[in-house]
């Protein structure tokens, strides 16, 4: 069964919000089950502006149901939790799709998944280092393919061209900032997705994410069957 993360970084009213879906394939020619290298098809772009987390939250959970709806999959989103995502993390969890809130951090470290929001979703903290990290080894092993026809495309090209990653003052981690009077959103929203992604398909069983297909169960709107496959809170700590 197809599995495919879907990220979301979070902006203001001021700037651009953006949703990113991710589809792990295996296989020469992007088919699954043909063996050879995995890859990271990025299948879905969109950007927003003006949207208040509200807005934000109903655009994520329609991507949801879309996906649900087209064929069976796993569904994995993935919330920028920093500022205003922590209610679209809260919101989410209320409708039982168990997202993940990943908070991005300084320095260099990553942590394991904590179960928050008694069990009904997950937080994940993460290095800005480890995120960049994530696709200069995908864009190196020639394992990220970006849907051509996507309006958005270009904008995603222009930005991984664009946005020039810097040590921050300390020089203890990393930070990426767009030129003036350009953006990063789409960016960040896909490194999210492609550092979940990565540990999903993960042999490491050091930094493996797999379980979390069990997490998040079989379909996304089957609360009953996400319960009875979702290990008990706590599972994660």
């Amino acid at each position: 069964m197809k599995t495919i993360v879907l990220a979301c970084d979070v902006g203001g009213r001021q700037d651009y919000a953006a949703l990113c879906g991710i589809q792990i394939q295996k296989g020469p020619m992007h088919k699954l089950g043909e063996g050879g290298p995995r890859q990271f098809v990025v299948t879905y772009l969109d950007q927003m502006l003006g949207l208040g987390y509200l807005q934000v939250e109903e655009a994520m959970t329609a991507l949801l149901e879309y996906y649900a709806n087209k064929e069976p999959c796993y569904l994995v989103p993935v919330v920028d939790a920093r500022g205003v995502g922590a209610p679209i993390v809260e919101l989410l969890a209320e409708r039982d799709v168990r997202p993940i809130g990943l908070m991005a951090t300084t320095g260099f470290s990553e942590s394991r998944p904590s179960a928050i929001l008694g069990g009904k979703a997950l937080e994940i903290k993460v290095s800005n280092t480890k995120l960049l990290a994530a696709i200069r080894t995908a864009r190196a092993n020639d394992e990220l393919v970006i849907d051509e026809d996507l309006d958005m495309a270009g904008e995603l090209a222009k930005q991984m061209m664009n946005v020039e990653p810097q040590l921050t003052e300390k020089k203890k981690s990393e930070r990426f900032d767009a030129p003036t009077g350009q953006h990063d959103d789409l960016l960040a929203a896909t490194m999210m997705g492609l550092y979940v992604a990565q540990r999903l398909d993960a042999t490491d069983r050091s930094v493996s994410l797999a379980p979390l297909l069990r997490y998040v169960g079989l379909g996304w709107q089957d609360a009953k069957t996400q319960s009875a496959l979702a290990p008990p809170v706590g599972a994660w700590t």
